[in-house]
């Protein structure tokens, strides 16, 4: 039994190692295989537990979609009747972040009847759980750059955003594509001779989701030379909520007043006379 037991957990090795198709791989194991790679389940897609040979071909294909191997070893193998433990170490790096994982691991085997009934993955997953987080600070310096270059028109801005990034403005609307970015970007310029964002003061508010929203305060010129805001009623405050694709902007939803200079009189009587 110990060498039927040390003989399929050798192949499931080398099978990792060639990167047989997910469906050989998922061969070895029973249709009701015990599998599970403990860990958190909601960052990090591929761990947890997975059902039958389908998971476990599910579970090699999400691997290799996300993970970059840069090192694996198999130090050694105890195997004790039906049951085996293999000790090793592994590096991988995430492909959303490039971020490495090194950790040691054990595997825990139990093999019937000629096929994997139970597998056990012990790594460090607080180190996977990190690597697969989003740099926070990367995303927080690409937001710092498109308020830069929204200031300074560098056409560097466009690099900042994913192909089919969505987009929305107070009165241009919502829309998709670098395109629609640009389309607005020449619409603002009509209505602001001079942009500038207190890029220094912004307050970033991270989420989970890969968003991050930015409050801040901006001011400018007006092409017939009106400066806003005027502090008492325009007081310069808007609010940009950014969703990253890895450290690209693929959502950005800007809620600020476009009323820069106080024109929609009807209103800013309405509403100041509740003061």
């Amino acid at each position: 039994m110990s060498d039927v037991t040390r003989s399929i957990v050798n192949r499931y090795f080398q099978a990792y190692r060639e990167r047989q198709p997910p469906e050989a791989i998922a061969a070895l194991f029973s249709e009701d295989v015990d599998w599970n790679i403990p860990g958190d389940t909601a960052r990090v897609p591929w761990i947890g537990r997975k059902k039958g040979r389908a998971g476990v071909a599910d579970f090699v294909r999400g691997l290799r979609e996300r993970i970059e191997s840069l090192h694996f070893e198999v130090r050694s193998i105890l195997v004790d009747g039906e049951h085996a433990v293999a000790l090793g170490e592994l590096a991988s790096r995430v492909t959303s972040t490039g971020k490495v994982i090194e950790s040691p691991f054990s595997f825990e085997f139990t093999v019937r009847d000629g096929l994997i009934t139970k597998y056990l993955m012990l790594e460090d997953s607080f180190a996977v759980r990190e690597a697969v987080l989003p740099d926070i600070e990367a995303r927080k310096k690409a937001i710092q750059n498109y308020f830069r270059w929204v200031d300074d028109g560098d056409p560097r801005l466009f690099d900042l955003f994913t192909d089919d990034v969505e987009f929305f403005f107070p009165k241009f609307g919502r829309a998709r594509g670098k395109d629609a970015v640009r389309r607005f970007g020449a619409a603002f310029q009509a209505l602001s001779a001079k942009l500038e964002h207190d890029i220094e003061g912004l307050r970033y508010i991270v989420s989970d989701d890969d968003s991050i929203a930015v409050e801040g305060q901006e001011w400018g010129v007006t092409p017939d030379g009106v400066s806003w805001p005027d502090g008492t009623i325009n007081q310069g405050r808007f609010c940009n909520v950014f969703q990253f694709e890895g450290n690209l902007i693929r959502r950005t939803y800007i809620y600020v007043d476009p009323d820069f200079t106080n024109a929609d009189e009807t209103r800013l009587k309405a509403l100041r006379a509740t003061l």
